[in-house]
This record gives structure tokens, C-alpha cells and sequence, in this order.
């Protein structure tokens, strides 16, 4: 039951009155009891002096009719209701009144004395039945006047409780109605005093509130159109990766309903490979309470099917700060996925015939190059060039011209067969290439292929084609150590055979190579000094990712390009070898070099480290050591922040040089890479000799590392190695996921590749999603990297 507050008001002050009051009355009573008690005990007294002054002659004549008249005549006044005399010897004489009456008494004692001899002895007894009349009537009196104030203390309460609450009432009601929903609820209170400064501040609340929940309101019919009406899927996630809200998209998205989905972890929509690499993303940036960005993982669709979706995710936090989940947005990015693809698919392949790209073609040739060099295997290579194409085309346009082109593909196709390589190198001319296969084969293929050609019965129109090409062959590692050497060197191999007429073909032999050497290295020659001539010579920059700890540094690979006339840029890769045999990479060196240290220099880099290859004729030239630590001193770019790779070769060919030098620019605080690392017969001898800091893992052991248990148990092996020895591990041409996951399992310390980030002429860092792969990776994010100047 509740009590009103003008009630529990007038009940409070009622009984503080009543205990003042009570207070005051029981103080008032025990002083009235005192003074009378002090006027009863001198009434006492002097009644006693009294009689003991008049009995004294009765008592001395013996005269004791006298003295009991006397005594009589006392009884009954003064309230007296007992009185005696006796002798000296305590005989009593004569006595009057009750001694024995109910009522209580008050005593007095005098003696009789005269001339100082004592005759005899008053005693008295005085009654206080008066006296307790009085207190009891002062009682009564006071107590009715306690009662009445105490009346009107409780009526004046009651008023006033009600005058100070009735504005009270009319606000609580006015509470309740915006309780239960009535938003446009306002007081009416006309008093001035803070009863009206509180019904004016209500109303101001209440007008706030309905405001503010209109906004709301506003705001969440917006949120549901935007989330009903966009292409995209709107989630909440708990700090499990349990769905606590989603949006209908969802349905659209996958198949499924956003009922379906509550509770449900959202790693249960994934397969099952890129599940385990969410999650294990989700519990590194849920412990730091960082957002993510561009996560891109694969879905079944409930109706079949897989979909790519992209999510994007910020924190949220409850009302307290604490840390409850995550909200965030899915995309459908299938579309842009497959148009990806497609894209990478018309770079790599000739869009005529369907055939590898002559820029692909080279790619893994140089890969099949490396894998040959650790395997022993040998590789070969067939350039063929069509004889008189130039005059179909003019003869019969070159519409029909391609779709011959189209037709001659197909048949190279099927004698090349399956596990080899068959590339359009550009208008006419052809490369194939035989993995694990020597020149005797190419040789047997070049025979096939040309009776191929020449029995085709081809036609356009109605006019019948007879079709012959030349073909040169070249094999690894006999003809050279690069996809381009090998290449060019069959080039000039199919040109000797086009010498030799039509239908022929010619393996290259090491007579050819003098010849075809000499004219690639003088165009080279020409072209480098051209550029050195006009500062061609540029940087490109590929970040290199830490894996397995947080560095708090960002890493880059620099990579050397060059310009030629035409504007296009060259890669290392192209011209590097003509640069090392001309002696121009000691200077393409020192460009690559203030490059990278003017860069460095920039105060919006101060957290990066870039690090450059060195040539083994770098480190056999006099003084080259000096000129790099003067013009690194002059930039005042720290030492820690510049990385050195060289080449497991290059080491090798100035071994007592390159320990020198590194020992040299060590000592200084610069560090060391060893790169290619594993290629080489004696790679492991090698770090007995030099105290590098780092190995880099050659390419050929990962570009297939998915797929190879060989590669595997290499690279694991040399990780191993290098950890024991308190060296860092690089693993470069990082280009998939899986291989990416499996170098984190190996406990690789640094990735690189175009899985991570693709090289770049600025300083970009990679995004989240590619920076945090691998159930090792702590701290990925950032972009890492150590690297030298010319690899692409």
C-alpha cells in the first residue's frame, strides 16, 4: 500500500512533536516534583521547630494533658498527620494522628533543649498527599495542552503536505502517462516557486524524449530501408562469430533467412579451408578490437553453388565500453572475382588463338629454369616462326590470315601433348616448351611438328595453303641460365634454320651462341647506357609481409627498372645479365642505391626499411664499400634501416670480397641477406662463410610449394636451419593462399609475392586481408619487407 507523501510529511513532524513535547512535560514534571518535594521537607522541618518550641513547657512542668492538646491541635495541620514527643530517655510522653496510614510521608526530628540541656525529642510526620494532588493536576493540565498542539501541528502539516505536493501529483501522473508511452504528455503547473521550475524542466524532458524518439524512430525506419533495399548483406556478430542480427539480404546472398541464421556461427557459412583462416583472423583483431576490412572468403548458396563474398567489420561496444561483437557488411564480389579472372586469363593468354602469352610463357619458363636447376632435369625450348606468313595475310587479308593462325594452333596443340607448354610469342612466330625433356626430344617434336604442318590439308576458301616453318631448339642448362637467354638463344637458332630453307629446324649450338650473344649484348649495352645517360633507371617497391611477429617496422623490396626510348619499362630480369657482363650494374647499383636512401630520407617513411640486391661486381670493386657508407652517412639515414640481399653467385665468385665487405658494412649496423638461397649445390656451406642475417628462400622451392611434398620438405628444412642458427627466413614468390598458409605452418618469418602485394612505384602498404593469413600470423596488417633491387 502506498502512502501518500503529504501523509508521511504530516506522521513525521506529528511525531517529532509528540517527542519534543513528551521530552518537554517529562522535564516540566520532574522539576514540579522536586520543588515540591523541597517545599514539603521545609514545611517539615519548620512544623517540627514549631511544636518542639511549644511543647517545651508542658514538657518541663510534666504537664502532659497539656501536651497531647498541644499535639491534637497540631494533627490535621500543616498537613500533619503524625506527631510525638517523648523523654529524654525516648519514653514516649503523648502522640496524635495515624502512623500507620497508606499514604506516604516526609519525617522531621527536633530535639527539646533548654539552657543547652535536651528534655526531650519532637517527632513529625508530614503527608504528601497534597503534594501528588499537585503533580498529578499539573500532569493533567499540561498533557491536554501537549494534545492540542500537537492537533494543530498535524493539521498545519497535513495543509501544508498537500499545498507542497498537489504539484507533485499532477507530475507524477504526468511521468506515468510518458511511461507508458504517451510522448506528447506535458504538466500544467502555474506556481513560480521550484515546484513550477520542475514541472518546466519535465516538460522540456518530455519534449526532448518524444523528439529523440522520433529521430529514432526515423532513424531505424532508415536503417531498415537501407538494409532491405541495398545489394549488400548487413550483419551483427558476437564475439564468438555468432549471427545476431542480419538483414534480408542474406536470403538473396546465400538462400538463407535471417531467422535461419541467428545464433548461428557465421564461420559455419564458409568452406572449410577459408573457415579456419577466418577465424583465426577474427580471434586476433577481437583481442585487439580492431575493425577489418576487405575479407574475402568463399560460401556455399543453399540452392548450389559457391559465392565470393568481401566483409568489412567494426567493433561494438555496450554502454560501459565493453567490448560485445562485431557489425559489419558482406558484398557479393563473385561478379568482379570471375571478370578478375577472366582479366588475368587475356593477360596470360593470346586472345587470337587461346595460347599462353609471350610475357606468360616466360614466366614459367623461368620458373620450369629454377625447378631444372634443383631437380637436374633438363628443359628445352622450340621457337618456331611460320615461313612466308607476311604473304597469306597480304593475299588473303588478315581476317583469313588469323583464322588460320587459329586453325596451325590447334595443330601444334595436339603434337605438343599434355604436361608441355605451347605460347603465341606474337604475330607468326611460336615457343613451346618441354619440361624434363632434352634436346633429342626437341628435336623429335620439331620433326613432328613440321610433317603436321605440311600434311594439313588447309585451305581458305577455295584456295588450298600449303604451310612450312622454321624451328630452332635450345635446351637448359646448356644454352643459357634465364628464360629470356634461352629464348633468345632459340630465336637465333629458328633464324639459322630459316637459313637452311624452308621446313627445317636447327638446335642451337655453342658456335650460334658467339654470334647471337655478341648482337643481344651490344643492343643491350647500348640501351643501359642510355638510360644511365638520362637517368632511365627507376624503382619499383614490393612490400614484404611479416608473419610471425609484430615488428612495428614496414618492409620493401626494391626493384630496378629501366626506360628505353619508347617509354616502356624494362625489368631487371631483362637486362641484368648484359649489365653484369659489361661491368654498368656497379653504377646501375649506386643509382639503385641513392634512390632508395633520398626515399628513406622522407620523414612520412621514417618507419620503413628498404633493402636492395648487390651484384658480385659491386663487392669487388675498390672502394665501394666507402661510397656507400659516405653517401649513407650524408643522408643521415640510420643503418638498421637498409638491407643488403646477395646472391648465393655472386657470394661465390668474390667470396673473400663479399666476407669482407659484409663484415665491414656489419660493423657499421647494416645487415645482410642471403639470396636465391637453396639453388646452389653448397647453399648450406655458404653460411658457415657469411654472417648474413637472413636467408631468402629461393622461388623454384615455393611457386609450387602447394602441390610439391619435395618443395615442402626443402623448405622446411631450410627454415629449420636457419633457425637454429638465429637467421630470419624470407619465402618470395608467394602467389596463393595455400602456399601462404603453409609457409606460417613452417614458421617463415617474411612473405613476398603478388599473393601479398604486387610490386608498386610507391610505398603501399598491402590491406588487412592480405596482410593477416596463416594461423601464424600475429601481427599482419602491416607491410614488411626485405628485398633486393632487381628481381621483378
Amino acid at each position: 500500500m502506498m502512502i501518500s507523501l503529504r501523509y508521511k510529511a504530516a506522521i513525521l513532524i506529528a511525531l517529532t512533536e509528540i517527542a519534543l513535547l513528551g521530552l518537554l512535560l517529562l522535564t516540566n514534571l520532574y522539576q514540579t516534583r522536586r520543588d515540591l518535594e523541597e517545599e514539603l521537607t521545609v514545611l517539615a522541618a519548620s512544623t517540627a521547630e514549631l511544636v518542639a518550641a511549644s511543647a517545651t513547657e508542658p514538657l518541663l512542668s510534666y504537664d502532659l494533658a497539656q501536651l497531647q492538646n498541644l499535639l491534637n491541635g497540631v494533627v490535621n495541620k500543616h498537613r500533619v498527620r503524625y506527631v510525638a514527643v517523648t523523654d529524654r530517655r525516648g519514653r514516649l510522653l503523648a502522640e496524635a494522628g495515624d502512623q500507620d496510614g497508606p499514604e506516604a510521608t516526609v519525617r522531621a526530628e527536633r530535639s527539646i533543649a533548654v539552657a543547652g540541656g535536651v528534655f526531650g525529642q519532637i517527632r513529625l510526620e508530614v503527608s504528601r498527599a497534597a503534594t501528588e494532588a499537585a503533580l498529578a493536576e499539573t500532569t493533567r493540565s499540561n498533557s491536554m495542552i501537549a494534545a492540542l498542539e500537537i492537533l494543530l501541528v498535524a493539521l498545519i502539516s497535513l495543509t501544508l503536505g498537500w499545498l507542497l505536493t498537489r504539484n507533485l501529483l499532477t507530475l507524477a501522473k504526468g511521468a506515468e502517462r510518458l511511461g507508458r508511452g504517451d510522448l506528447g504528455t506535458r504538466v500544467q503547473v502555474a506556481s513560480r516557486d521550484e515546484a513550477g521550475m520542475l514541472a518546466a524542466c519535465f516538460n522540456d524532458m518530455a519534449a526532448q524524449i518524444e523528439r529523440t524518439v522520433s529521430e529514432l524512430a526515423q532513424s531505424q525506419r532508415r536503417f531498415r530501408d537501407l538494409a532491405e533495399n541495398t545489394s549488400d548483406w548487413l550483419w551483427e556478430v558476437d564475439l564468438e562469430g555468432r549471427c545476431t542480427y542480419s538483414s534480408k539480404k542474406v536470403e538473396a546472398l546465400l538462400g538463407y533467412t535471417p531467422e535461419q541464421l541467428i545464433g548461428t556461427r557465421v564461420f559455419d557459412l564458409m568452406v572449410p579451408l577459408d573457415a579456419k583462416r577466418l577465424e583465426m583472423l577474427f580471434r586476433l583483431v577481437r583481442q585487439e578490437r580492431k575493425p577489418f576490412y576487405g575479407l574475402e572468403y568463399r560460401a556455399p548458396r543453399k540452392q548450389g553453388g559457391t559465392a565470393i563474398l568481401e566483409a568489412n567489420g567494426v567493433p561494438i561496444v555496450d554502454e560501459t565500453g565493453r567490448h560485445v561483437g562485431y557489425r559489419g557488411v558482406t558484398r557479393d564480389v563473385t561478379r568482379r572475382k570471375e571478370d578478375e579472372s577472366r582479366m588475368v586469363y587475356l593477360a596470360e593468354h593470346d586472345p587470337l588463338t587461346g595460347l599462353l602469352s609471350r610475357q606468360k610463357f616466360l614466366e614459367v619458363l623461368d620458373d620450369e629454369i629454377k625447378l631444372s636447376a634443383r631437380s637436374g632435369l633438363p628443359v628445352t625450348v622450340l621457337f618456331i616462326d611460320l615461313d612466308d606468313f607476311k604473304l597469306i595475310n597480304d593475299t588473303h587479308g588478315h581476317v583469313a590470315g588469323d583464322a588460320l593462325l587459329r586453325v596451325i594452333a590447334e595443330i601444334m596443340l595436339r603434337q605438343v601433348g599434355p604436361g608441355n607448354y605451347l605460347a603465341r610469342l606474337g604475330g607468326d612466330e611460336f615457343g613451346v616448351l618441354l619440361r624434363g625433356e632434352g634436346s633429342e626430344n626437341g628435336e623429335t617434336l620439331s620433326r613432328q611438328l613440321l610433317s603436321a604442318l605440311e600434311a594439313a590439308p588447309l585451305s581458305i576458301g577455295d584456295a588450298d595453303v600449303r604451310v612450312s616453318a622454321g624451328i630452332g631448339v635450345c635446351s637448359h642448362p646448356q644454352c643459357g641460365d634465364s628464360a629470356e637467354t634461352l629464348l633468345a638463344h632459340a630465336d637465333a637458332a629458328m633464324s639459322h634454320a630459316k637459313s637452311l630453307g624452308h621446313n627445317r629446324h636447327h638446335v642451337y649450338q655453342p658456335s650460334d651462341r658467339d654470334l647471337d650473344g655478341m648482337r643481344q649484348t651490344v643492343n643491350w649495352q647500348v640501351l643501359i647506357h642510355e638510360a644511365l645517360e638520362n637517368d632511365w633507371i627507376s624503382l619499383d617497391f614490393q612490400p614484404i609481409v611479416c608473419v610471425s611477429h609484430e615488428t612495428g617496422k614496414r618492409y620493401f623490396e626494391a626493384l630496378a627498372r629501366l626506360q628505353d626510348r619508347a617509354g616502356e619499362t624494362i625489368p631487371a630480369a631483362r637486362f641484368i645479365d648484359t649489365a653484369e657482363y659489361t661491368g654498368q650494374v656497379v653504377e646501375i647499383d649506386k643509382r639503385v642505391f641513392a634512390q632508395v636512401l633520398k626515399i628513406l630520407a622522407e620523414p612520412q617513411y621514417g618507419d620503413c626499411v628498404i633493402a636492395m640486391n648487390l651484384s658480385g661486381r659491386s663487392l669487388g670493386t675498390p672502394g665501394f664499400c666507402e661510397y656507400f657508407q659516405e653517401q649513407a652517412r650524408a643522408s643521415g639515414v640510420r643503418p638498421e634501416r637498409l638491407l643488403f640481399e646477395v646472391t648465393e653467385t655472386a657470394a661465390v665468385t668474390e667470396m673473400a670480397k663479399a666476407e669482407s665487405f659484409i663484415a665491414t658494412m656489419k660493423k657499421e649496423g647494416y645487415r645482410f641477406s642471403l639470396d636465391d638461397f637453396g639453388v646452389g649445390f653448397s647453399s648450406f656451406s655458404y653460411l658457415k662463410h657469411l654472417p648474413v642475417d637472413q636467408i631468402k628462400i629461393d622461388g623454384s622451392f615455393i611457386r609450387h610449394l602447394d602441390s610439391n611434398r619435395e618443395d615442402q620438405i626443402f623448405v622446411r628444412a631450410m627454415v629449420q636451419v636457419a633457425r637454429e642458427l638465429g637467421l630470419e627466413t624470407v619465402a618470395e614468390f608467394v602467389e596463393t593462399q595455400a602456399a601462404l598458409e603453409l609457409l606460417c605452418d613452417m614458421g617463415v618469418d617474411f612473405v613476398q609475392g603478388d599473393h601479398v602485394a604486387r610490386p608498386g612505384p610507391t610505398l603501399t602498404t598491402p590491406t588487412v586481408e592480405l596482410g593477416r593469413r596463416g594461423p601464424a600470423a600475429a601481427k599482419l596488417g602491416r607491410a614488411a619487407g626485405r628485398g633486393g633491387g632487381r628481381s621483378p
